[in-house]
Protein backbone atom coordinates (compact mmCIF):
# COMPACT_ATOMS: atom_id res chain seq x y z
CA UNK A 1 0.00 0.00 0.00
CA UNK A 2 2.43 2.58 1.31
CA UNK A 3 4.65 1.35 -2.34
CA UNK A 4 1.86 2.49 -4.35
CA UNK A 5 1.24 5.56 -2.93
CA UNK A 6 4.85 6.61 -3.05
CA UNK A 7 4.32 5.73 -6.32
CA UNK A 8 1.56 8.17 -7.20
CA UNK A 9 3.67 10.98 -5.62
CA UNK A 10 6.09 10.66 -7.86
CA UNK A 11 3.67 10.77 -10.67
CA UNK A 12 2.34 14.06 -9.19
CA UNK A 13 4.61 15.70 -7.51
CA UNK A 14 7.94 17.66 -9.15
CA UNK A 15 10.52 16.16 -6.70
CA UNK A 16 9.89 14.91 -3.23
CA UNK A 17 10.00 18.04 -1.46
CA UNK A 18 6.60 18.68 -2.27
CA UNK A 19 5.40 15.12 -0.46
CA UNK A 20 2.72 15.80 2.15
CA UNK A 21 4.79 15.82 5.80
CA UNK A 22 8.42 15.51 3.35
CA UNK A 23 10.87 15.71 6.24
CA UNK A 24 14.66 17.02 6.06
CA UNK A 25 17.69 17.69 8.21
CA UNK A 26 18.49 21.11 8.82
CA UNK A 27 21.45 21.09 6.26
CA UNK A 28 19.12 19.97 3.44
CA UNK A 29 20.48 16.37 3.55
CA UNK A 30 17.73 13.66 3.64
CA UNK A 31 16.94 11.89 6.36
CA UNK A 32 16.77 8.01 5.73
CA UNK A 33 13.23 6.88 5.95
CA UNK A 34 14.15 4.10 8.33
CA UNK A 35 14.92 7.03 10.92
CA UNK A 36 11.84 8.79 10.21
CA UNK A 37 9.68 5.61 10.52
CA UNK A 38 11.26 5.12 14.00
CA UNK A 39 10.00 9.07 14.47
CA UNK A 40 6.42 8.82 13.86
CA UNK A 41 6.28 5.39 15.41
CA UNK A 42 6.97 7.67 18.62
CA UNK A 43 5.21 10.21 17.94
CA UNK A 44 2.44 8.12 17.23
CA UNK A 45 2.31 6.04 20.63
CA UNK A 46 2.71 9.38 22.78
CA UNK A 47 0.13 11.57 21.00
CA UNK A 48 -3.15 12.28 23.46
CA UNK A 49 -6.57 12.39 21.35
CA UNK A 50 -9.60 13.51 22.20
CA UNK A 51 -13.43 14.37 21.03
CA UNK A 52 -13.63 18.14 21.20
CA UNK A 53 -16.95 19.18 22.64
CA UNK A 54 -19.17 22.65 21.76
CA UNK A 55 -17.04 25.40 24.75
CA UNK A 56 -13.57 23.16 24.89
CA UNK A 57 -10.90 25.55 25.48
CA UNK A 58 -7.03 23.96 24.81
CA UNK A 59 -3.84 26.09 25.53
CA UNK A 60 -0.76 24.35 24.61
CA UNK A 61 3.12 25.40 25.21
CA UNK A 62 5.04 25.43 22.18
CA UNK A 63 8.15 25.01 24.03
CA UNK A 64 7.07 22.18 25.62
CA UNK A 65 4.31 19.96 23.37
CA UNK A 66 4.80 18.40 19.78
CA UNK A 67 1.42 19.33 18.69
CA UNK A 68 -0.39 18.83 15.16
CA UNK A 69 -4.06 18.44 14.05
CA UNK A 70 -5.66 15.37 12.51
CA UNK A 71 -8.13 15.32 9.89
CA UNK A 72 -11.42 16.45 10.16
CA UNK A 73 -14.73 16.19 8.49
CA UNK A 74 -15.35 19.51 6.90
CA UNK A 75 -19.42 19.15 7.66
CA UNK A 76 -18.33 20.16 11.70
CA UNK A 77 -18.08 23.36 12.12
CA UNK A 78 -15.87 24.85 14.59
CA UNK A 79 -14.17 28.22 15.14
CA UNK A 80 -10.16 27.90 16.02
CA UNK A 81 -8.62 31.24 17.85
CA UNK A 82 -5.14 31.32 18.20
CA UNK A 83 -2.87 33.70 19.26
CA UNK A 84 1.10 33.12 21.17
CA UNK A 85 1.96 34.35 24.22
CA UNK A 86 5.44 35.67 24.88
Amino acid sequence: MLKKLVQVLRKVCQDPTQFPKYCMFGDGSEIPGEDLANVRKVLNSCQIVFDWQEGDVLIVDNYTMCHGRRHFDPATKRKILAFLIY
